[in-house]
């Protein structure tokens, strides 16, 4: 679900993130709406995002704490750390996924068929 969303009026952008750890940026378009055009997995759930001045993206998460996103070469993170994120960023989706066995039980204890 979405828990927290920003617009970035100089980029013409709509920041979103969410309870499934994923801050998304949208882009208007005439012809189709909305369009996603980049996504960013972050360890946690998104509960706050904010758009800073310089076309940064600032993302609080739960468990992730917060992330200044960047598209600026000169402020990327080191690779070390950028990869130590993505590699807790998809051990938090993989919990957050219900096994079929999990989701099978949780729709017969509900009685759903």
């Amino acid at each position: 679900s979405l828990d927290s969303s920003a617009v970035h009026a100089a980029q013409f952008e709509i920041v979103t993130g969410c309870d499934g750890g994923v801050v998304h940026v949208w882009r208007p378009e005439a012809a189709r709406g909305l369009r996603c055009v980049q996504s960013v997995s972050l360890p946690g759930s998104i509960f706050s995002v904010a758009c800073a001045a310089r076309g940064d993206v600032l993302a609080a998460a739960d468990t992730g704490g917060l992330a200044l996103l960047t598209r600026a070469p000169s402020r990327f993170a080191p690779r070390a750390l950028q990869q130590h994120v993505a590699a807790a960023a998809q051990a938090f989706a993989a919990e957050a996924q219900p096994t079929p066995s999990a989701a099978t039980a949780q729709q017969t204890a509900s009685g759903g068929s």
